[in-house]
């Protein structure tokens, strides 16, 4: 029995080394999705401040235009002031020199503000840019790094399957039907150790005289609670 129970310990160890690498390739996709979705992101980002930054500079230069454009109103309003021969007509010409006035006022104010806001908008552009030149450069990296980890995984995978076929050939027919039965519901875990009188997976106390048979190693003795096969460390091969 202590044989036996050696080698389904080995047994487990790789079937356990089989699940972690299955899992890890089954999660290799959403990693690879995940650095596209970072990478995408900063270009993105990029973008949006590279379009806000334009349309900031659109319409500056709209408003500069419209600018000019009162400047020279008022400023032929003033010139035809100086020709006007009535009260009437000079208080009408005021009136719009001071309408035309706010409104210049008002755009200078609009372009100030929106000079300013291109100033933010360019250091945003030149952070933009540097996180997506690091991004890119993350994205390289950790892609070819991906890449090479889902070349070797395969191998590692078809070299665990056919160690685990070996020790399987290797464990009495019983013992290994037992095995499998108890790790397809505890998550992989079939067999753990007895330490101290207790199993290690549930701490469950192990009976006095089924401990004394684990210690001995020579009858398989089981965990009353979760099922589980156990094992006690000992010396030789179990020890490790």
């Amino acid at each position: 029995m202590r044989e036996g129970i050696e080698r389904l310990h080995e047994l487990q160890r790789v079937f356990l080394e089989l699940r972690r690498v299955e899992q890890e390739r089954a999660g290799l996709p959403a990693r690879r999705e995940a650095l596209e979705g970072r990478r995408r992101e900063a270009e993105e980002r990029l973008q949006r401040v590279q379009h806000r930054l334009e349309e900031r500079k659109k319409e500056r230069r709209k408003s500069e235009q419209e600018l000019k454009t009162l400047e020279d109103r008022r400023r032929q309003y003033k010139d035809q002031l100086m020709l006007v021969k009535t009260n009437k007509e000079y208080q009408a010409f005021q009136e719009e020199i001071g309408n035309v006035s706010r409104h210049i006022s008002d755009l200078e104010t609009k372009v100030l503000v929106g000079m300013e806001e291109g100033d933010a908008d360019e250091k945003e552009l030149a952070a933009a840019a540097k996180d997506r030149q690091k991004m890119l450069e993350e994205f390289e990296g950790e892609g070819a790094r991906l890449a090479d980890r889902e070349g070797k995984i395969e191998g590692e995978i078809q070299f665990l399957h056919e160690e685990r076929e070996k020790l399987e050939a290797s464990v009495p027919a019983d013992l290994l039907e037992r095995f499998r039965r108890v790790a397809a519901v505890r998550e992989g875990l079939g067999m753990v150790e007895g330490r101290d009188s207790l199993c290690t997976a549930c701490q469950t106390p192990i009976r006095p005289q089924a401990w004394h048979e684990l210690r001995h190693g020579e009858t398989l003795v089981t965990c009353d609670a979760c099922g589980r096969i156990l094992y006690h460390r000992g010396e030789g091969p179990l020890a490790r």
